[in-house]
């Protein structure tokens, strides 16, 4: 069952790669908080071949930021970074561009028409 936990808008590709790793760390950071936590003494270490999802969230927001990424966002293709974390669950962070019509802004009340008017 999907759930949705995040949500960002931004008009650099950039900016929403930063975003994405962000929530990466985040996400990573609420299945098994890093070291010097309060929490941290009270889970159970990740068994031999179970799935560590949080040290692969951890792994990929730490990369390299990736031109190749920021070149798919800019060609509108989404990108995404998927984990499974074993009964955790698998987790999904998607970043995708969203055509945007601009809008002039409106001409406020009271003010002179400016229908022919050279500007």
């Amino acid at each position: 069952m999907p759930f949705l936990l995040g949500t960002f808008t931004t008009i650099s590709p950039r900016l929403a790669l930063r975003w994405m790793r962000g929530q990466a760390l985040r996400v990573a950071d609420g299945l098994d908080p890093g070291p010097g936590s309060a929490t941290r003494a009270r889970k159970a270490p990740a068994a031999g071949n179970r799935p560590d999802g949080p040290t692969r969230l951890r792994d990929w927001s730490r990369g390299a930021e990736d031109v190749a990424l920021r070149l798919q966002l800019k060609d509108g293709v989404p990108v995404t970074f998927t984990v499974d974390d074993g009964p955790n669950g698998r987790f999904t962070l998607a970043v995708w561009p969203v055509a945007m019509r601009a809008e002039p802004d409106p001409i406020p009340a009271g003010c002179p028409a400016t229908a022919g008017a050279a500007l």
